[in-house]
């Protein structure tokens, strides 16, 4: 196969998989749910070394064990009592038991409690260490024990490649004394002749930076319901009315109604504005649905919802109906619509 072959081959792909429709069915959800840097890092690092076996029992497995760190990881590994490991006890996935989990809980909160990111672990530095956490290979073979307040000097001398990386973070990953053998197959490297691909694909879910939204939702409901002075009968229509919309359509949106967004121009330039049939309700679910197909990247970011101070609401019995009916009705006609854009003519499309 000649490189044009190869870089047409992984266009396509690019084009298939690196889209948001593809996010919520795929273990990169997983660090998709939190917005700390440190909580993203570890639910990332765990959804990668669970990354065995069906894409729905990893994402299942990942929830179960975030759930059990009250899905607040990062506080979880600084602040865990004893009392609170007892939570993780039982966890299993394939070859992956709590024995493994107990000891990477440890190494995170050594870790954390030295660094703010986990990017540290992976670049070998002239750090100050313990010389009981090294092997004795480590020791005897000259392993540098000085400390610097900057590494960057490190990169370039060392010639410094992700090799390398890889091979420090395995080094430094099971320093801590007494670290459960059984653990070593979890975490690979090159020097053991492996590919290392669930740590390839961490490092490559935390350094990938694709292009900004092209539809940012102010979103009542990504994170739990943030909703003030609402009567809860409004609050229960609209949270189930997305639910909903999320049954009918398949969409990934938790906030389907909202009406707090910014469209970039390309997607208003892209949808056909007399195709749009709704108005109401019906019409913000019409307008993210839309852009969707059309494969554009919409994002949810969180907001708090407080109810308005002056004037009425327009919601009616006739834009309820509209909008109960108007899902099933737009639905159906996608199956008969083309959403190719022309810059994406040729290219594979994913459907809703």
């Amino acid at each position: 196969m000649q490189i044009t072959d190869i870089k047409s081959f992984l266009d396509a792909k690019v084009a298939q998989y690196n889209r948001p429709n593809f996010i919520a069915n795929d273990p990169i959800s997983i660090p998709h749910q939190f917005s700390l840097k440190q909580d993203i890092e570890i639910a990332a690092f765990f959804a990668a070394i669970l990354a065995w076996g069906q894409r729905k029992t990893i994402i299942n497995k990942c929830n179960e064990l975030l759930a059990r760190m009250d899905n607040q990881p990062y506080q979880f590994m600084l602040h865990h009592s004893d009392q609170d490991l007892k939570s993780l006890l039982g966890f299993k996935h394939r070859t992956f038991n709590d024995t493994d989990l107990l000891y990477f809980v440890a190494f995170f909160k050594q870790h954390y409690q030295q660094s703010n990111s986990l990017e540290t672990a992976f670049i070998p530095q002239s750090l100050i260490y313990r010389t009981d956490y090294l092997s004795v290979e480590e020791v005897t073979s000259g392993y540098e024990l000085t400390s610097s307040t900057c590494y960057t000097s490190d990169l370039v001398v060392a010639d410094f490649t992700i090799e390398k990386a890889l091979n420090h973070f395995r080094s430094y990953f099971f320093s801590l004394p007494d670290f459960p053998r059984r653990a070593i197959k979890h975490i690979s490297s090159p020097t053991q002749k492996s590919t290392c691909k669930r740590l390839n694909m961490f490092l490559r879910w935390m350094v990938r930076k694709d292009n900004g939204a092209d539809l940012a939702i102010g979103s009542r409901y990504v994170k739990g319901v943030n909703v003030v002075n609402w009567p809860m009968g409004r609050v229960l229509m609209s949270y189930f009315a997305s639910m909903y919309v999320r049954i009918i359509t398949g969409i990934n949106i938790q906030d389907a109604t909202a009406g707090f967004k910014c469209y970039s121009r390309k997607v208003l330039e892209t949808i056909p504005m007399e195709k749009i049939k709704f108005v109401g309700y019906a019409f913000q679910i019409e307008m993210k649905f839309t852009a969707i197909k059309y494969g554009f990247n919409v994002v949810e970011v969180p907001i708090i919802f407080t109810d308005r101070t002056e004037g009425t609401s327009k919601m009616s019995t006739r834009i309820f109906r509209e909008a109960f009916l108007g899902v099933i009705q737009m639905k159906i006609s996608s199956w008969f619509r083309n959403y190719s854009r022309k810059s994406d003519v040729g290219s594979p499309k994913s459907g809703v």
